[in-house]
């Protein structure tokens, strides 16, 4: 937090700072999100809620939405409008904290209910005209768990016989 204000301090066109963490129990890995891309974040959330902003901009969107379907991508939906309005990100690339990975963590029910959340979330008058990217998201995010099913991979097996026949 003291590395952010300093941030802040040098630097007024910074609205929001966001840095890298530790995954810990069921996983020991440090993850590194890229710097700000604006078509990264509308194609997935990389910037964790343990952001640090500045008041003016949390004002300025009306903070987190309360009344999401589902808890969870309240900080997405977050950056997105703060984006929209022009905020500048800055990623500052050290740890700067410590994130909890559990079986059975909000994020597993969250994405669950993923589908939901994101047609509430790109039904906003803000976010409408991303309506594309979000049905691009559920696309690829659909064919991800299809080939990770059982259906898919045994498919594979059955015919790589045959794509090898067709090759030659």
């Amino acid at each position: 937090i003291s590395e952010s204000i300093s941030i802040f301090e040098k630097d007024a066109d910074i609205d929001i700072i966001y840095g890298n963490h530790y995954r810990f129990e069921e996983e020991d890995r440090i993850m590194i999100p890229p710097d700000f891309s604006f078509p990264k974040l509308c194609n997935k959330n990389f910037i964790d809620a343990c952001a640090v902003f500045r008041k003016n901009i949390w004002e300025k969107v009306n903070g987190f939405d309360e009344k999401m379907p589902v808890m969870g991508f309240e900080d997405w939906d977050f950056w997105l409008r703060c984006a929209l309005q022009g905020a500048k990100f800055h990623h500052l690339n050290e740890v700067t904290f410590d994130y909890r990975v559990r079986e059975n963590s909000m994020i597993t029910e969250t994405y669950s209910k993923e589908e939901i959340i994101l047609n509430y979330m790109f039904s906003k008058k803000e976010l409408s005209l991303m309506k594309p990217i979000k049905d691009t998201y559920i696309e690829a995010n659909n064919a991800k768990h299809l080939r990770n099913s059982m259906e898919y991979r045994l498919g594979k097996i059955i015919l790589s016989p045959i794509r090898f026949l067709q090759k030659k």
